[in-house]
C-alpha cells in the first residue's frame, strides 16, 4: 500500500547506522528531495498486499512429485507475515516467493530506497528434528528492463542456512550471471535482522546494508529466457528455500519471518552529476 514520506522515513530510520549510509548512498546518488511531489512511498507492516509463487530452486527425490504451489505458504498476522517452504514435508527442495510489484515504464528514472525486517523461528541445526531445518533466507529488490537491454538488473542477499554445509551463515550477494558471492558472515539465530537496499541504475550503483552495517554490493544484470515480456517491472522480493533432501522421501519444512518492509521512488536531479 502507499504511505506518507513520514512513516517512511520511520521505518527506515529504525536503524540509525543502517539509515545514514543510506543516505549517504543516496546524497552521492544525486536524488531529489524526498519531500517532491513526484517521490512515491510505499509499505506495510506485513505482506499481506504482496503475493506468493514458486520460485525455481527446486529439488525432487526419485518417486516424488516435482514442487508445485501447495508445497508453499504464506500467512499474514497483521504484524508480519511468515513465509513457509514445503508445508507437506515431502522430500523435494521448494522455493517460496513472496513479492510485490509495480508495473512503470519510469521505474529506471528513480533511485529506489528499500527495506524490511526478517527472522527465523528455530536455529538450524544437524540435530534438529525432522519438523523443521532451512537452507536459505532471501531476498531483493530488481527491475526488469524488456523493451531495451531485455537484462534483470537489480541487488539481492542469501543467507545460509543448511547445517550441514561449510559456509553455514554466510551473506550472499547475487552478481548476476556471475552467481552468488559471499559478501560476509551473519550468525544465525531468531533475532530480527533488518535490511536495506539501495538501487540506483544511473550510476550503475547498488548499495546493501545489514543491522546497520554496509557490505560490498554491485548493481546485477541478469539474463532471462526470450518468453520473458516487453515490460518495464520493479519487483521487491522476500523468500525461503526448504533444506536439499537428497533421496530421503520426507524432509523438514522451512519458515521465516518478515515485517515493516518499506519503498521509496526518489526522483533524480536533471543537474546533479556524480564523480
Amino acid at each position: 500500500m502507499q504511505i506518507s514520506r513520514r512513516e517512511f522515513m520511520r521505518r527506515f530510520g529504525a536503524s540509525a547506522a543502517g539509515g545514514a549510509l543510506a543516505i549517504n548512498a543516496l546524497t552521492k546518488a544525486g536524488v531529489a528531495n524526498a519531500a517532491s511531489d513526484s517521490a512515491k512511498y510505499y509499505g506495510g507492516n506485513d505482506l499481506s498486499t504482496w503475493s506468493m509463487g514458486l520460485g525455481d530452486a527446486q529439488w525432487a527425490a526419485n518417486g516424488q512429485a516435482w514442487p508445485y504451489i501447495a508445497d508453499l505458504d504464506t500467512q499474514h498476522h497483521g504484524t508480519e507475515s511468515e513465509l513457509f517452504a514445503n508445508v507437506q514435508q515431502r522430500g523435494i527442495m521448494t522455493h517460496n516467493i513472496t513479492g510485490i510489484g509495480w508495473q512503470d515504464v519510469e521505474a529506471f528514472d528513480y533511485v529506489h530506497v528499500l527495506s524490511y525486517e526478517f527472522r527465523i523461528p528455530v536455529v538450524p541445526s544437524t540435530w534438529q528434528t525432522p519438523n523443521y531445518n532451512a537452507q536459505t533466507v532471501e531476498g531483493g529488490f530488481f527491475i526488469w528492463d524488456g523493451p531495451n537491454t531485455r537484462k534483470d538488473y537489480g541487488i539481492a542477499f542469501q543467507w545460509i542456512l543448511n547445517p550441514w554445509v561449510g559456509d553455514f551463515g554466510a551473506m550472499r550477494m547475487w552478481d548476476g550471471d556471475a552467481g552468488w558471492r559471499t559478501v560476509s558472515y551473519l550468525q544465525p539465530d531468531t533475532n530480527w535482522h533488518k535490511i536495506d537496499f539501495v538501487f540506483d541504475h544511473r550510476h550503475n550503483s547498488a548499495s546493501l546494508i545489514i543491522d546497520g552495517v554496509s557490505k560490498l554490493a554491485r548493481l546485477s544484470q541478469t539474463s532471462k529466457p526470450s518468453y520473458w515480456g516487453t515490460d518495464t517491472t520493479a519487483r521487491f522480493q522476500a523468500e525461503v528455500i526448504s533444506i536439499w533432501p537428497g533421496q530421503v522421501q520426507t524432509a523438514p519444512q522451512h519458515r521465516a519471518y518478515f515485517r515493516n518492509w518499506s519503498s521509496a521512488w526518489l526522483p533524480y536531479f536533471d543537474n546533479v552529476s556524480v564523480s
